[in-house]
């Protein structure tokens, strides 16, 4: 196999941001590591000079701080000044001295001579706490968060220039997780709020590649944002918490591309590549050590909990297939350094991070010796290259034993998800026909794909694809551009009826009943959106209440919305599982309202609305049932193209 390099086409210049570290509060990164008074090889402020040095070498550019999960809970007024108390940090269930704040991070990026990168809190924070922090950080002397800086030994402003708001808003792991439409309207006053207070703040918003979470988030917010945030771990050790082998590690190095241009993609469609880069500020092989962390059942003592974190500095651990998987992701940055100008090593110290330290001294693991070969080796032009020859290939397993290779469904789910519950589905081979060939004629770059499903009775609890594979014709001499000729897609298959689809919940409440079966109704759990998925041409299911679409157990909450097409439009609603003793109040019926589009004549906005009296308990959250009252009105909406006869083609989804 050769390997071509075109000197002559350049791809882009490598920036320094894609060299960047995290630091976070959470197990010795910060406390008994990087800030550790008293120790003999700190200085007069308590940081660690070895450490420091050891940063200074490979160049830190930028340094993410405080968190992580650990930010959806802090707030940083309790972190600064004199009169600060612990507090009992609510994502690790550690109590947190508060002696390191943003006065503290300031000085010490000073020390190493990088940029900071703050992250806000967006999980039990606010718009106003976040551009409150940027006044302390960004103003002269205006309002009295600058004045409170001044008063704490600061007389000069800081300058953030990087902030992001909110870490992993998108997951039920992260305190105040969203929907993407409290997500975008969040960011969205935020983001005005601290470009009035410091317009040289360049901001970041946590996304992921997921179309409905992040093109919500880049058309309401794409004209506030300079940067959208991506995070990747590839090798999951929460739930499974054992480390996969180098031939797993070296099969996830083929998908760290997917997560870039996925979102690559949104920003084109938008017209938004050349205003809004990525940055992929938190990646790793590995994840964490820290044992059923995206459940309820960590355990109540914290050896079940806080001990097995250790397991994380076990330095025999980082082996060679770290260094080398640290140098593909730093390659696959580069070869995107047209989209991505930042990307954030996590952590850079302690549990999983690139240095390693002890009372007396420091142990540089394997991808630490990655970073000074970059930072301090290479060039600053990325040139163009591909690989001549046939590729060898490996047989990889994955940690339950089963086959996988480097081009597989496993391997992407593995990479994005960490649940084995939460994958993608291949669809069987029954419930889908389509022609063996296809013909794309000369002078054109596509054609249409007749495909004929089966969907009769199919489940939407799995997320069902269809994997398609491109060969070419053998007897067509055809040589496509040998980096960019992809053969593979995945067609995500999510069948629609009248019925289906998102549904505004904003007047629908879900209340908690008392043990004698009274309501609090200044108690309701807020919900916005909730969504019906397709089970025959007049029905569809929601899961009961406000129950969270990534809950292990969320198949058996599922009940059934029948919507009756004749006679008095009403909606019958039922469940299959009798443990959730679903009860349907009060009857009620349907409506479906079509309002011409006051700009557009052409587009028709269809509305269907509801109304919804139930009961039902939760079974296997507690050790007891947890009694639910739904009532409400629930409504779609639909804009459909009337100028469009095919009907899947002429909604605007």
């Amino acid at each position: 196999m050769k390997y071509h390099v075109n000197e002559k086409r350049a791809i882009g210049k490598r920036s320094p941001m894609l060299y960047g570290h995290f630091i976070e509060h959470f197990h010795r990164q910060i406390y008994d590591g990087i800030y550790d008074p008293g120790n003999k090889l700190s200085d007069e402020e308590g940081f660690r000079k070895d450490i420091i040095e050891a940063m200074k070498k490979i160049k830190v550019p930028v340094l993410r701080w405080p968190g992580g999960c650990f930010v959806s809970s802090y707030h940083w007024k309790d972190g600064v000044g004199e009169n600060r108390q612990p507090f009992f940090d609510k994502a690790w269930r550690v109590e947190d001295p508060n002696t390191f704040g943003t006065d503290e991070y300031i000085h010490m990026c000073r020390k190493i001579g990088c940029e900071p990168y703050i992250c806000t809190n967006a999980g039990t924070g606010t718009a106003e706490e976040m551009s409150d922090w940027v006044e302390y950080c960004n103003l002269k002397n205006e309002g009295k968060y600058a004045k409170w800086r001044i008063a704490n030994g600061e007389e000069q402003p800081y300058n953030v220039k990087y902030w992001s708001i909110g870490n992993e808003n998108y997951g039920n792991w992260e305190i105040g997780a969203k929907s993407s439409e409290e997500w975008w309207r969040l960011v969205k006053e935020a983001a005005k709020m601290i470009k009035h207070v410091s317009p040289i703040v360049q901001l970041s918003a946590a996304a992921l590649p997921d179309i409905d979470w992040t093109m919500s988030l880049l058309k309401h917010c794409g004209a506030y944002l300079d940067w959208i945030s991506l995070h990747g771990y590839w090798d999951m050790l929460p739930e499974k918490n054992e480390l996969a082998d180098y031939n797993q590690c070296m099969a996830y190095t083929e998908q760290v591309d997917r997560a870039v241009l996925d979102v690559k993609g949104l920003l084109t469609a938008l017209h938004l590549e050349g205003k809004i880069k990525i940055a992929f500020d938190e990646w790793n092989l590995r994840s964490w050590h820290h044992p059923n962390v995206h459940t309820i059942e960590q355990g109540i003592d914290p050896k079940t909990y806080i001990v097995p974190r250790d397991k994380n500095d076990d330095n025999s651990s980082y082996t060679m297939a770290d260094a080398v998987f640290t140098a593909c992701f730093l390659n696959a940055m580069n070869r995107h350094c047209d989209i991505v100008g930042m990307a954030n090593f996590a952590p850079i110290l302690n549990t999983r991070g690139c240095i390693y330290s002890y009372k007396d001294g420091l142990v540089l693991r394997s991808p630490y010796h990655v970073f000074d070969l970059y930072v301090n080796r290479l060039g600053d032009i990325v040139l163009d290259g591909w690989e001549e020859g046939e590729k060898n290939t490996i047989t990889v397993f994955d940690k339950n034993g089963n086959q996988i290779t480097t081009d597989t469904l496993d391997i992407l789910n593995a990479a994005r998800f960490g649940r084995e519950d939460l994958y993608y589905v291949a669809l069987e081979s029954n419930r889908y026909a389509f022609p063996s060939t296809v013909d794309i004629p000369a002078g054109t770059f596509s054609t249409l794909l007749d495909i004929t499903f089966n969907l009769d009775n199919i489940d939407l609890f799995k997320k069902w694809v269809l994997p398609l594979s491109i060969a070419d014709d053998p007897s067509y001499n055809y040589e496509g551009h040998p980096r960019k000729n992809y053969a593979k897609a995945l067609l995500r298959v999510l069948p629609f009826n009248d019925y289906s689809g998102t549904y505004s919940t904003t007047a629908m409440q879900v209340y908690i009943k008392n043990r004698d079966g009274s309501i609090d109704k200044s108690e309701a759990i807020p919900t916005t959106t909730r969504t019906a998925y397709v089970v025959d041409e007049n029905t569809v299911f929601f899961y009961a209440g406000a129950m969270d679409e990534d809950l292990i157990d969320r198949d058996k909450y599922k009940i059934k919305f029948h919507f009756e097409p004749d006679g008095e439009k009403l909606v019958k609603i039922t469940s299959d599982n009798d443990k959730i003793k679903l009860n349907q109040l009060k009857e009620t019926s349907y409506t479906i309202a079509e309002v011409p589009d006051v700009t557009r004549p052409y587009l028709l906005h269809r509305y269907v609305t509801f109304s919804v009296d139930y009961e039902f308990v939760d079974y296997t959250s507690a050790n007891e049932e947890i009694p639910y009252y739904v009532t409400g009105v629930l409504t779609l909406e639909r804009n459909i193209n009337t100028q469009i006869p095919d009907e899947d083609q002429a909604i605007e989804w």
